[in-house]
């Protein structure tokens, strides 16, 4: 929690304070949250499942409450970009990338990013345990396979898999200051997956051609997300395709 709060108050122009909750439920947590300061207009929240956040920001739209971005979501924009990268490494054209999305309940909304990011197709599947005969034919019907289950070490063909590590605050943070100066200055009320797929489409762009995302260190990085972000949520003339300059 302190990190997150670091790594706003470093990069953006947001105050940012860690507050903790005792409660994961989910009406409970949307009842803190409607009773903190009115100069508090945005919240990050981490610690609670996608389900459980989703729940949260649904409660809070509909009471017509503050902005609340997931930690999910940052990750959902993170992971989309690295799909990105990995279908361009293969040199897969835009519009013709096969993934497949392993553990897509721990990210609702990544198979609408994929696809907005110019993915043809993504298939879901569910659960935690794959046999060898699965994990095959994964390989076999698919260009890339998108791994949210955290088990790293039955992949043999990692440049054909993006996988996600236990602890995901490095991947989440490339993507959050940017997501949430963007969200906050047009004073968006609302994660939408047209913003998530901006986020995913710069951090792809900025990514170099050796790397699967971009340097956490890289000065492009949180202009380039919020650019992006800005665009879309300034119309549809702002909406970028899959592609690389």
């Amino acid at each position: 929690m302190e990190d997150y709060a670091a790594l706003l108050t470093d990069h953006t122009v947001l105050r940012a304070s860690a507050v903790a909750f005792t409660t994961s439920r989910p009406a409970s947590v949307a009842a803190r949250i409607a009773k903190l300061p009115e100069h508090i207009t945005t919240v990050f929240l981490i610690g609670l499942n996608a389900a459980q956040s989703a729940a949260v920001q649904s409660i809070t739209t509909a009471a017509g409450g503050r902005l609340v971005i997931s930690e999910t979501d940052a990750l959902t924009a993170t992971v989309a970009a690295a799909a990105v990268t990995a279908l361009r490494t293969t040199k897969i054209p835009p519009r013709h990338g096969r993934l497949a999305l392993l553990g897509a309940d721990r990210a609702p909304h990544l198979k609408a990013v994929l696809l907005e990011c110019g993915a043809a197709d993504v298939t879901t599947w569910h659960g935690n345990e794959f046999n060898g005969h699965t994990i095959r034919k994964m390989l076999v019907d698919h260009d890339i396979v998108v791994d949210l289950t955290s088990q790293d070490s039955v992949w043999a063909v990692s440049k054909r898999v993006v996988s996600v590590p236990a602890d995901t605050y490095h991947l989440a943070a490339l993507a959050l200051p940017g997501l949430l100066s963007a969200l906050c200055g047009h004073g968006a009320t609302q994660v939408t997956v047209d913003a998530l797929a901006a986020a995913a489409r710069a951090l792809a762009l900025i990514t170099p051609v050796d790397r699967a995302l971009p340097d956490v260190r890289d000065h492009r990085l949180d202009p380039a997300v919020a650019q992006h972000i800005s665009k879309v949520l300034d119309g549809p003339t702002g909406r970028l395709p899959y592609t690389r300059p």
